[in-house]
């Protein structure tokens, strides 16, 4: 339930986006799961995350460095994440583990049968539901990890000149390779997109053969893609920096969505049945703009997250909650969708939240 602190800084908030888009009442989470002890106020917490390996598991990475830490340190392992199993139809955590993973956005992503991979200072790693993990020879640890809506393939590397490598969930082997730099590779369970850098059009791509241009442009993301498949034959991308396009991969156009800009920390979130999709923002309320105009490089907390859910095939908003994520860090944790998009999970202040969506 909302305290009512939350209720006055979702009024004042509604009050300062300006957006019109608010709900008249605040949806409530079926259920929570307190991260953090209370008293840890000596730790700095960020790049948290949180994905669904089936409909009712959810797993939970949670990181945390004490503030007597160097900052120049590049140990990003350190200290071990605290990763937890959460299953929704018990409504409790039932297993937990500590293991080295890279305080780092897109460290851990979800792949088939259950299963997450993650990366840390030693490499790649493919991870059961019982916390047991072993080594992808194949994959560099140096770059980020994205996976297809259905987890049948998923991408590794990508930075400081290590190849992009496509691999196949099943059998770990890799089955196409890029250049570092150029193009974009986003993962797909059929096929996957390219674009490279002196186009915005898409390029569809099977293993083995030549890349076929779509009519799809796509002008979000640097060294990451923006660009989602929300289904096999579905894909969001960003048509300009206000606009999401969802199109066919054939390039015809199935409706647009207003958005905020890539840039500001927008991303697309998917669900493996591709019946749903969810659009993550954060940003700052115009309020908040106009008091801190002195702030050039934007290096506060943003007083709004924003996360919406929509109907695949039409684009009818099912779901909207908008509040402050503050006073936590700007390393905001990015939402999950369950692989039927019926349940939502959030990592919110302190708490992992589950929302039911109708």
């Amino acid at each position: 339930m909302f305290l009512l602190d939350d209720i006055i800084r979702y009024s004042l908030l509604c009050l300062a986006v300006g957006l019109g888009a608010c709900q008249t009442q605040i949806p409530s989470p079926s259920f929570t799961v307190e991260l953090y002890l209370s008293g840890s106020s000596d730790i700095h917490r960020y790049h948290n995350s949180v994905v669904f390996l089936s409909d009712d598991l959810v797993l939970v990475v949670v990181n945390s460095q004490t503030m007597s830490r160097s900052e120049t340190s590049r140990n990003l392992d350190s200290p071990n994440s605290k990763v937890l199993l959460v299953d929704i139809k018990e409504k409790k955590v039932v297993r937990s583990a500590d293991l080295p993973i890279e305080k780092a956005e897109h460290s851990v992503i979800a792949i088939s049968g259950q299963r997450f991979v993650l990366r840390n200072e030693s490499g790649v790693f493919v991870c059961s539901v019982n916390m047991t993990c072993q080594k992808i020879e194949a994959a560099s640890r140096v770059g980020y990890l994205l996976s297809s809506p259905m987890g049948k393939t998923f991408l590794s590397g990508g930075f400081t000149g290590a190849d992009r490598i496509l691999f196949d969930s099943d059998s770990m082997s890799p089955i196409d390779r890029f250049p570092p730099h150029d193009p974009l590779v986003v993962p797909g369970d059929e096929f996957f997109l390219i674009r490279y850098l002196k186009t915005p059009k898409l390029y569809l791509k099977h293993a083995g053969s030549p890349p076929q241009e779509t009519s799809i442009g796509d002008y979000g993301g640097i060294g990451i893609p923006y660009t989602r498949f929300l289904s096999p034959d579905l894909v969001a991308a960003s048509e300009s920096v206000n606009s999401l396009a969802t199109a066919r991969t054939d390039g015809r156009l199935i409706y647009r969505i207003p958005v905020r800009p890539w840039y500001e920390g927008s991303s697309i979130v998917t669900s493996a049945e591709g019946v749903r999709f969810g659009i993550y923002e954060s940003f700052y309320s115009r309020l908040n703009s106009f008091v801190h105009f002195y702030d050039i490089d934007e290096g506060r907390a943003k007083d709004v997250e924003r996360i919406r859910v929509f109907e695949t095939k039409t684009g009818k908003l099912l779901f909207e909650l908008t509040r402050d994520p503050r006073p936590y860090s700007n390393n905001l944790a990015e939402p999950a969708l369950s692989r039927n998009g019926k349940h939502l999970a959030v990592i919110y202040r302190t708490k992992l939240e589950i929302y039911d969506i109708p």
